[in-house]
């Protein structure tokens, strides 16, 4: 009667949480309708601010959603359509960016936005964001397995953290340094990392921290083999997250002190607790949490010697391990594989069933053994029917792998065939090296795809007495990069030598409307274009003319040539060394072809004499990771290494930059093409 009482809350529970979900998911549909016709309606007219709002408020929507793409759409739309935005709103809603990322398996992508952000903020000395940004990043490593990364970035937030008295931030990231030596048994740094945290926590009241402390606390007893202090915590961490209403926290501290009385032998009292932890993680949908307290369920079972439930709880696990993988997306080879040990599994629960059977009844009567005897024999035969099916798949399995990887070795090869002939392509927009000679005796080039083919390329043509040459960074790398160059190039010919245009800022708008208009069809706008600089030298008149669409100029020599140089003042910074020069000629915050904004693209003009040395380059240079801490290479380093050689001809500075970037790189992955150009007039 119980069984059925039970069943029945239960099934009354589930129908509840499904009414509440179906209400809630109506409520937000309506919402997201709302929004929608507001923003999209040409009656309404919307200040910037509120815009902003209603687009935040659709993108919290659409996570709360799960479709973490179009969150991240909607944030793409704010990012890039109010410049005027405060500059601490745009790092927020580009740091919640970066975490949708992390949702839907980018993590790469994820930490790379974050690390960009970091590296802004503590370049512009905002503290309270270098803080936080670093705690994100360390959490993420964190649960990555990177502890190195993860104990160095935590160890800034907390630095940070402590120069600004931000106490939340500091005590959020000594509790995740506890778990980062925590997870390398270091016990004496984790405990006095969560005794830090815990201090500030009830210095100040933060009672959320405190349960997550106090439940880290008593995971650390645990590993000590300290159970019943380990205990004490946990229950604290309970107390804390019931009067919180933290359902998602409470779960955890369930399962950890299910955990407890497990390794105790209280299991009765382990399976009560791991109970409790299920019907939170059901309510809440938490399916990954779930996998894990059907596991803990399953093994108390067994240790009890209930094989049956045991086998139970087992193949509900396998079951909804096996689901979040179709979800997950996992190869299909691993589905087999799973499929596999899946039924494995299922025939050692069967097998422990049976001899668990045998060994209880020989104590019984003849005629019950005999009875159970036969089950036995029918438990075997079920053992080997799996056993047999088993092989039978795991050679079907093998055979389908076979088969698609022949496949994948085909498909592979005519790509691979396919993106080396799309090289040669490229290659011939490539001024050859006859040209350069000729144009510019004195130069180098360091080129270095990412990828076979490049979204970085260089240009220079002559017409007349002007001699044009610059560096060009299309959108991504590898094919996409390189089809939006060949468009990029023609389009550049075309301004020089069939509209004529001279001047460089002249070139670039020409340009912005013409891959403009070549990449967006009638239905939607490209978020496809490049980044360029263009030069044009004019020997017989001794001047350089530059344009820059998000890419700058460095001009540079010793002191003594260029100290008595008139300078344009606009966009312009100089810099010094004992004996050398090197001025920065800035370009627009704009790029070609990928944004409404009609800001012009204007231009510098300067005296150049002999001697004088001229660099351009893409951001694939300056944003290569590595170093002692995997940071970027960095523009500052960049242009130091420049400025202390300026005196080397072109060919052997580009050898110094490309060993200075070896040397930071060392075992890391290119992370972008790289194009630097350098001339000597």
């Amino acid at each position: 009667m119980r069984y059925y009482l039970v069943l029945g809350v239960i099934f009354l529970s589930v129908f509840s949480f499904s009414q509440k979900d179906s209400e809630d998911s109506i409520r937000i549909e309506n919402e997201i309708d709302s929004l929608r016709g507001e923003l999209y309606s040409k009656s309404i007219k919307l200040m910037d601010s509120v815009r902003i709002a209603d687009y935040d408020r659709l993108a919290r929507l659409m996570s709360a959603k799960k479709d973490y793409h179009s969150a991240i759409q909607y944030y793409d739309t704010i990012i890039n359509n109010f410049p005027s935005m405060d500059y601490e709103d745009r790092v927020d809603f580009r740091r919640r960016q970066a975490l949708l990322y992390k949702n839907i398996g980018k993590t790469d992508v994820a930490i790379e936005l974050l690390l960009d952000l970091v590296a802004e903020v503590e370049d512009k000395g905002i503290d309270h964001l270098s803080a936080m940004l670093n705690n994100r990043i360390g959490v993420i490593f964190l649960k990555m397995g990177e502890l190195g990364s993860a104990e160095y970035h935590l160890g800034e937030s907390i630095e940070f953290a402590r120069k600004i008295d931000d106490f939340e931030t500091e005590a959020s990231s000594l509790m995740s340094m506890g778990n980062r030596f925590k997870k390398e048994n270091k016990f004496d740094q984790a405990e006095a990392n969560y005794n830090a945290s815990i201090k500030i926590c009830e210095e100040h009241g933060f009672k959320k921290l405190l349960a997550g402390n106090y439940n880290n606390f008593g995971s650390l007893l645990r590993l000590k083999g300290q159970p019943d202090e380990s205990l004490e915590y946990y229950n604290k961490a309970v107390e804390i997250n019931q009067e919180m209403g933290n359902d998602l926290w409470l779960s955890y501290n369930y399962n950890n002190i299910g955990n407890i009385y497990k390794e105790k032998g209280r299991y009765n009292d382990a399976l009560r607790y791991f109970g409790m932890s299920n019907e939170i993680k059901i309510k809440m949908e938490d399916r990954r949490g779930q996998v894990l307290t059907m596991q803990n369920i399953a093994l108390t079972y067994e240790l009890m010697g209930n094989y049956i439930e045991a086998y139970n709880y087992y193949k509900k696990f396998e079951e909804m391990k096996d689901s979040l993988h179709t979800v997950d997306r996992v190869e299909q080879s691993k589905e087999l594989a799973a499929q596999f040990q899946a039924e494995r599994r299922e025939a050692e629960i069967l097998q422990l069933t049976m001899q668990d059977e045998l060994r209880s009844k020989e104590i019984e009567s003849k005629d019950a053994r005999i009875r159970y005897f036969g089950i036995g024999i029918v438990l075997i035969l079920g053992i080997v029917i799996i056993l047999w099916r088993s092989v039978m798949i795991r050679k079907k399995t093998n055979d389908e792998l076979e088969i698609k990887n022949e496949q994948i070795d085909e498909k592979n090869k005519e790509i691979i065939d396919s993106i080396n002939y799309a090289k040669r392509i490229q290659k011939s927009i490539l001024p050859n090296e006859d040209a350069l000679q000729r144009l510019i005796p004195k130069h180098a080039i360091l080129y270095k795809p990412k990828d076979i083919i490049s979204g970085d390329f260089y240009i220079c043509e002559d017409v007349g007495d002007n001699i044009y040459f610059g560096t060009v960074d299309c959108t991504g790398h590898g094919v996409p990069g390189a089809m939006v160059s060949i468009i990029a190039s023609n389009s550049f010919s075309k301004m020089i030598h069939e509209l004529n245009l001279v001047e460089p800022g002249d070139i670039l708008n020409g340009l912005d409307l013409d891959v403009r208009r070549k990449l967006e069809t009638e239905k939607e706008e490209s978020s496809d274009g490049m980044d360029m600089s263009v030069c044009r030298l004019n020997r017989d008149l001794g001047e350089l003319a530059f344009s820059g669409a998000f890419q700058n100029c460095w001009l540079f020599n010793s002191k003594d040539e260029l100290k008595d140089r008139s300078i344009p003042e606009t966009n312009t910074v100089k810099y010094e060394s004992d004996s050398n020069m090197l001025i920065e000629f800035k370009g627009i915050r704009k790029g070609i072809g990928m944004s409404s904004d009609q800001t012009k693209f204007d231009q510098v003009k300067i005296n150049v004499k002999p001697g004088d040395k001229i660099l351009l380059s893409t951001d694939g240079f300056q944003d290569q990771f590595g170093g002692p801490h995997n940071k970027k290479f960095k523009v500052s380093q960049m242009r130091e290494i420049v400025l202390n050689n300026a005196d080397l001809p072109p060919n052997q500075l580009v050898d110094t930059l490309s060993n200075s970037l070896k040397n930071w790189q060392k075992n890391e992955e290119q992370v972008d093409d790289i194009c630097v150009f350098i001339v000597e007039v």
